[in-house]
Formats: structure tokens, sequence, C-alpha cells
């Protein structure tokens, strides 16, 4: 059985090898975004070869995506505010025109979204040392994800673990991912016993982003559990 979480203490650890705070300066709100230059932009438009799409969507409505695994969050509430039947009884506008509207009530928490810097803290700080205090009911004042207006395009690497290890899905009781798991050249095939890297950056290329498809969704429909270990994080760092 897979650990829930790593230790305080390993997670210090790699915190610590990993962090980049500072790295931009004392100010900064953006973190590795900051790597997603424009000439790495144009070099991911020039990757592009055969414009498939890749579609990341998945339902939304009163079966999915939250399971009740955090307090709080609630599956989407659909709702029409105005619908055919209204224009056909009353016509919204002149000339008989008429339209359909409605609403999506959810936590933005719900699935996957882009997280602001400001959404985890760790010992009373979050990313760049800002105290938790600089998010209140009002919102974040610092780190907030209006901070990367503009800036969230670039290559995108999709890290298949599933494929890769020769399944589609993981499931309940199978161990975490680790670097052990990880591929050793980008190669398909069997899995390897891949050592933990030492010192050494991840091949992908500076400002790109790495989507991780776990599999667990197969079996555990709730988007915290991803199945990475705090180990992965020196292989992912850019």
């Amino acid at each position: 059985m897979a650990k829930a979480l790593d230790s305080g203490a390993e997670i210090k650890r790699v915190a610590a090898r990993v962090s980049n705070w500072g790295r931009w300066g004392d100010e900064d709100e953006l973190g590795t975004i900051n790597l997603l230059t424009p000439d790495r932009i144009a070099g991911a438009a020039r990757s592009v070869r055969k414009g498939k799409v890749f579609a990341l969507a998945i339902p939304f409505d009163g079966s999915g995506p939250q399971m009740g695994e955090v307090a709080g969050r609630f599956n989407p509430v659909h709702s029409m505010l105005a619908t055919g039947t209204d224009a056909l009884s009353k016509p919204h506008g002149p000339n008989g025109f008429g339209y359909a509207d409605d609403m999506i009530t959810m936590p933005l928490q719900c699935a996957t979204q882009w997280d602001g810097l400001s959404h985890v803290f760790h010992e009373g700080r979050m990313y760049n040392g800002f105290g938790a205090d600089l998010v209140s009911s009002g919102g974040a004042t610092r780190n907030g994800i209006e901070k990367m207006t503009g800036r969230l395009v670039g290559r995108g690497v999709l890290l298949d673990v599933p494929r890769y290890l020769g399944g589609e899905a993981s499931s309940p009781g199978s161990p975490s991912r680790t670097v052990r798991d990880r591929p050793a050249s980008g190669r398909r095939g069997r899995a390897g016993r891949c050592p933990p890297p030492s010192g050494v950056r991840a091949p992908f290329g500076p400002g790109s982003a790495r989507l991780c498809r776990s599999g667990d969704r197969g079996w555990m429909p709730d988007s915290l559990n991803c199945s990475l270990c705090t180990s992965c994080l020196e292989y992912l760092i850019a």
C-alpha cells in the first residue's frame, strides 16, 4: 500500500532542493511562469506537426467530478435562466427573437483548474515567503492567479504513466508513482527501476508544461489523486 503523504522531514528536504523562492527576486509572484518567454512560446508553436487535439475535458454534472472527499466542495449545479419554451410563450425580444441562457454554480476547486501561487501554505507562508495572512475573505493580495494573465502559453509534454507501465489506469492500493517508475530516456516499453536523479534537471526543457496522466480517474474520480510522490519533484523541476 502506498503511504498517503511523505513525512514532514522528507517534504522539507525536497522543498529545500527544488525551491524557487527568490529566484526571480523577492517581489516575484509568477514562479516558473517566468520561464515562458516569447522565444519559448514561439518555439512551442513551431513544434506543432499534426494539429491533433488531445481533449482534457471531463463530464461536469451531478455525478462528478467531486466525490465528497473534501468538505464544502460539491458537484456543479446547472440552472436554466431562460429556455426555448419561455421564448415560445413570450418572445424575449422584438421581431420574434428569443434565446436560451443558463448558469453554473460550483466551487472553483470542483475539478482541474489553474491554481494561483496563493493556493497552498506551509508553516504560514506561500510562494516566495509571502504570509498566509495576505489571503483573506476578500481574496489574495499577493500571488493571485490574475498575475498570470496572458502568460500561460507554451510547449506541453504528456507523461502517460499507465500507458508507459503497460496498463490503462492505476488501481486501488497500487503504489504511488515515484522517480523509480519514470521513463529512463523517454522511450516506450516496460518500466525500469530507474534510480532517483542526482541534481539532474528534467529533460523536457525550461518552459515546458508537464501534464501527468496517472490514470486514477479510472477508479477514483477525485482531483486530489495525482499519484505523484514528493521524490518526483526533483525530476520535474524546471
